[in-house]
Formats: structure tokens, sequence, C-alpha cells
């Protein structure tokens, strides 16, 4: 059974006196609120709890501004206390906030303001939104951080009903960053609600996806493009040492060509001294064993891509 309080003993005062755009409470409406819970205690027997504010109806008023009269009045006692902050929980969340720079629910999730945690810490137990007020009180949170936070998107019941329910019918039609800009969220918000759900990609549909398919070929073009350039600039430096090297053995014979041996290149045509420095080394094997040695007919220098 509600009680219900009368809408003509719910007056307005002809002062005009509002908070906004709230009206007052009149002193008619606190007397019936203070006789609807005298009636209902008389009928549970008992004190009277938040929860069982519901049964009282007040024309204009909503449950928690009937909740938050009933307080201020004394018609019920809080089940939860204001408990103040102790100096030594404000330097460990200092040293946690500060240092370590962990959020309300990385401090919560390491067992730290936890009343199971009580042998090693004495002090009552927090909850998150504790933690993050008394952090915000302290300067302890970035504020650009908070800011980009409260001007995020969230997304709406409808919505999540309908992303929930797309996820799970299209998983091979759309990637993430596909929901991400279809929803105005960043990826990261799509991937933990696939988390959450349980409805993460798995490998093959992640593979067959026709957006994968053009990320791996896109990936497989500029990793072919920057091997080129990279072999190429390899081949340049194995050459200018080769050229240095092959000027420094002419140096030491004083430029006589005759005292060394030369061999053409069968691919680029430059000639080099007929050794391993400068011509590959071709093992001949006879029963698993290395019997001789032949240099091969190409340099160093082509071989090499690019």
């Amino acid at each position: 059974m509600i009680v219900s309080v009368m809408a003509n003993s719910r007056r307005r005062s002809t002062n005009g006196s509002r908070f906004g755009s709230k009206p007052l409470w009149t002193d008619r409406e606190k007397r019936a609120l203070v006789d609807a819970t005298q009636r209902l205690r008389a009928r549970l027997k008992r004190p009277l709890r938040p929860a069982d504010l519901r049964k009282i109806a007040v024309a204009g008023r909503s449950f928690s501004a009937i909740k938050s009269q009933a307080r201020r009045l004394g018609l019920y006692e809080p089940t939860r206390s204001v408990r103040p902050w102790t100096e030594k929980e404000r330097h460990i969340l200092v040293i946690l906030g500060e240092k370590r720079q962990l959020g309300a629910r990385g401090i919560k999730a390491r067992g730290f303001f936890t009343r199971s945690n009580s042998d090693r810490q004495p002090w009552p137990d927090r909850s998150v939104d504790s933690i993050a007020q008394k952090k915000r009180r302290e300067g302890l949170v970035d504020p650009l951080r908070s800011l980009r936070a409260k001007l995020a998107k969230r997304l709406s019941r409808d919505e999540k009903r309908r992303l929930r329910k797309e996820l799970g019918e299209n998983p091979r039609k759309k990637t993430t960053e596909d929901f991400a800009r279809e929803y105005g969220v960043a990826p990261s918000t799509i991937r933990s609600y696939r988390k959450r759900w349980k409805i993460a990609h798995s490998w093959h549909d992640a593979m067959e996806l026709p957006a994968s398919r053009r990320k791996r070929k896109r990936l497989a073009e500029d990793t072919r493009a920057r091997n080129v350039v990279l072999w190429r600039q390899r081949k340049e430096k194995l050459l200018h040492a080769l050229e240095r090297e092959r000027d420094r053995r002419l140096k030491r014979v004083g430029g006589d060509r005759k005292r060394i041996t030369w061999r053409r290149c069968v691919k680029c045509g430059r000639e080099w001294p007929a050794v391993a420095r400068f011509f590959a080394p071709s093992p001949k094997r006879r029963g698993g064993r290395v019997i001789k040695k032949y240099l091969k007919r190409s340099c160093r220098v082509c071989p090499r891509r690019g």
C-alpha cells in the first residue's frame, strides 16, 4: 500500500520563493510528509529504511526529493554514514595517485581501501566513487583528461542494444573501426563492449573481413616498398666499400693492374680483384666434405635486391 499525500494539501507559497525551477517545500507539505511517515512506521512496526520511502507518494515530488526532505526532517536514519578521511588515508591516496598514476578503479582493484584487506590496513571500506571524489578534491586528477571524459559520447540504452545485435549478426562484415565511425565513439570503446559482452572476433573472422584483407595488402605493399629502398641503400653502401677496397689494393701495388688478378662480373660488367672480398666463394662438396672452393661469376653487389 502506498501512503499518498493529497495534491490539494500542497500549495505554493504566495511570495514566489523558488530555488531555480524547483519550488520549495511548504509547511503543509512537510507536515503531510511527517504524518505519512508516522503512519507507515506504525504499520511496519519498525524504524523506516530509505527503501520504505518509496511507499510514500507526494504529488509533484520525486522519490529523491521525498528522501532528501525526510532525511532533513530526521524521519529516518540513513543506512550509510559519512566517514571523514584520515590523514593516513589521504597520504596513501596521494602516493597511489601521484607516483603510480592509478585511477579509482585501479586503486580499488589492488586491494586498497577494502574491508577484506583489514589485516594490512585498519581503515574502513571506501567505494570507487568516494575514492574518485577524494582524488578530485586533492587535485590528483588530470583536468584535461577529466574534461575529455566529460565530453566523451556515451551510448544510450537503445544504441547499446542495437550495437550488441549488430556485433553478433555481422562478425565478418564490419570491423571495429567501422562500428566506431558509425556510432561516433573510439575503437577502444567498441572493443571494451565486445569484451564485456563476450562476442569478440575470432581470428578466422577477423582475417576474413574485407577491411582486414585490404589492410594486409596495404601493409604488404608498404613493406615491399620499404625493402626496395632499404636494399638499394645497402647496395650503394656496399658498392662504395668495394670501390674503396679496390683503390686501396691498387695503391698498395703502385697502380700496376698487371700485379692483380682481375675478374669481370657477368651481371654488372664491373672488374674486381678475383678474391673472396669481391666475389662470394661457392664450395664444391663431395661426400659431405668441401674439397674445393670456387668464386662465383657475379660480384657481391649484384645478388643484392633492388
